[in-house]
């Protein structure tokens, strides 16, 4: 037994199963396991940009809540971290507030409040046109990309990310500028355009290695590994990442090079390497809680569920995503939540025992739709639509009127569940 607790999230919820999800034309990305290979794409040059202004350097009340903030946000304690940040407001001027409102933006992002989340980076944007900080605009811009991206929306993050491209290169910001081309390239990858993201990839590490910036240029090197994986370039992405390796190496950055193993132990894993992924990924999963990255040590223990999978060790599978759901709950990440869920269900649902994937997939997809990100429900129903083969439709009405309270939502989802297919959860090897 895993220890989990499944209880019912659904009830009173109002979240109706929308058509979208069903889309024939969804990617073949979404079409696979949740995030069952969770690359380890760098996050300097993609994701939330960070813009802090002045408030190092601040003092008095306001640099303490600062500080508290700050601290609050390492042990991943949001709401603690957003308190601190709102008492900062009260002391703070001018560009500081652009700052401040962006703080609050990631500490709502994190957790994937995203609605929360978009609210304060927009407020963040509007005070960095009325105070014309264009870093804080470009950074903004890129915050709000990145909320736009969680919920699926990949074109109009590009939209936002294209607009703080401009901005970086007319204030001449060429850090801001290859952080800006590293995310759209991200983006571009997400969309399946591998050449586009490689194309970007590369313009921003031209950039980094002018600048001299070596931690740019190994996190630029990672993500352009990472696309040639999913080109099945296997010799390429492995002497990318092992070049990565080698500047990480010359950094001393232990983190890093555990991202940089991270993604070396999925190509091993691509080529059916099993015993040689583990060992990295094991190592992975070491540092990343040594050095107290609770998202990525959840990411690792998720793929080493993955590679026992491939194992045939169902039951240690099991267990790794039973302990990565833990560690996501604890540090409130419900996106993360959701993805544990999911896979928890479709190991369950593969395996024929579906009495016990089922809620875990009700959850999940409930969790899907309540967040509002677009990757992720497809598979959940579809874990769900083989249990239903599998139980017939009586059994499986039942399990999930017990499973979710709210008869509209079951309703909903039980009139749907045919329409979804199935897509590979492991290599062909």
């Amino acid at each position: 037994m895993l220890g989990i607790i499944i209880g019912v999230v659904c009830a009173a919820a109002g979240i109706g199963v929308s058509v979208y999800l069903y889309n024939k034309s969804a990617s073949k990305r979404q079409a696979e396991c949740i995030k069952d290979k969770v690359d380890f794409l760098a996050d300097r040059v993609g994701e939330l940009q960070v813009y802090l202004d002045g408030l190092p350097q601040s003092s008095g009340r306001l640099r303490d809540r600062y500080e508290a903030g700050r601290a609050a946000m390492d042990a991943y304690r949001w709401d603690d971290a957003i308190m601190h940040f709102r008492e900062a407001l009260k002391h703070a001027h001018g560009t500081e507030l652009v700052a401040l409102f962006s703080l609050i933006g990631e500490c709502y992002y994190r957790p994937s409040r995203l609605q929360e989340a978009l609210e304060n980076f927009e407020q963040s944007s509007r005070l960095a046109d009325q105070f014309e900080d264009r870093r804080g605009k470009a950074v903004s811009l890129a915050d709000l990309a990145s909320v736009h991206r969680a919920k699926g929306e990949l074109d109009k993050a590009l939209d936002y990310l294209q607009e703080a491209l401009v901005i970086s290169q007319q204030v001449r910001d060429r850090s801001g500028e290859v952080r800006v081309l590293g995310y759209v390239g991200t983006i571009y990858k997400d969309k399946g355009e591998l050449d586009k993201a490689m194309t970007h990839y590369e313009q921003a590490l031209q950039i980094a290695r002018e600048l001299q910036n070596r931690e740019y240029e190994a996190d630029l090197l990672n993500n352009i590994g990472v696309v040639y994986r999913a080109k099945g370039d296997a010799g390429n992405a492995l002497r990318t990442h092992e070049a990565a390796l080698a500047i990480i190496g010359e950094l001393g950055d232990e983190r890093g090079r555990a991202v940089q193993l991270g993604n070396v132990a999925l190509v091993q894993y691509d080529r059916c390497q099993f015993d040689e992924a583990m060992n990295n990924m094991r190592r992975v999963h070491a540092t990343m809680r040594a050095v107290g990255d609770r998202r990525r040590e959840a990411a690792a223990l998720g793929n080493i569920g993955m590679i026992y999978r491939a194992l045939g060790q169902r039951d240690k599978g099991l267990k790794c995503y039973g302990q990565a759901l833990e560690i996501v709950r604890d540090i409130g990440d419900r996106k993360g939540e959701a993805i544990q869920m999911g896979n928890l269900g479709l190991v369950l649902a593969d395996e024929g025992v579906c009495e016990r994937a089922v809620p875990y997939l009700v959850q999940a997809l409930h969790a899907f739709l309540s967040i509002g990100v677009a990757d992720g429900p497809r598979q959940c129903l579809s874990g769900l639509h083989k249990c239903a083969e599998k139980l017939g439709s009586g059994q499986m009405h039942a399990l999930l009127k017990e499973a979710c309270a709210d008869e509209e939502f079951v309703t909903e989802l039980v009139k749907l569940l045919d329409g979804v297919g199935r897509g590979p959860v492991k290599p062909s090897c």
